[in-house]
């Protein structure tokens, strides 16, 4: 997820004869609909759950903060009260939205869900919909 240092590696590496600036290949992946990061994404949920050695599954969740507790006055993104939430394992409260992912036990990910950030785990765990093989263990 961060474009700067991934542009930087694939330089160093030599991956490709020309590489596009950090402004450029922001504004093309930008320029991918959503239902293609969609479809993309559950080919490849449907490929790692297919796999006959993934019967451990884990669900967890991390937050992406807008802005912080103490700048919430200024933001201009996710007014409304449901996007602040509290980061447990961070102990402090944020502004933005939650990732709840479920992931094998080698860490593919296999579903995603973008939530507000005041929204508890346990209420997204169970709106999940978890399509996992029934001797699974989560």
């Amino acid at each position: 997820s961060n474009y700067v240092k991934t542009r930087y590696f694939c330089q160093r590496l030599g991956l490709f004869p020309t590489i596009l600036s950090n402004s450029r290949l922001n504004r093309r992946l930008h320029k991918i609909s959503w239902t293609s990061w969609h479809a993309l994404f559950r080919f490849l949920a449907l490929l790692f759950k297919q796999d006959a050695e993934n019967k451990i599954f884990a669900v967890d969740s991390f937050p992406i903060a807008c802005c912080q507790k103490n700048r919430v006055d200024k933001r201009k993104l996710f007014l409304e009260k449901s996007y602040l939430g509290f980061a447990a394992s961070k102990k402090r409260y944020f502004c933005g939205i939650k990732v709840h992912m479920l992931v094998t036990g080698d860490g593919k990910p296999v579903e995603v869900h973008f939530k507000s950030g005041a929204m508890s785990d346990v209420k997204i765990l169970w709106s999940m919909g978890l399509d996992i093989p029934k001797d699974a263990l989560l």
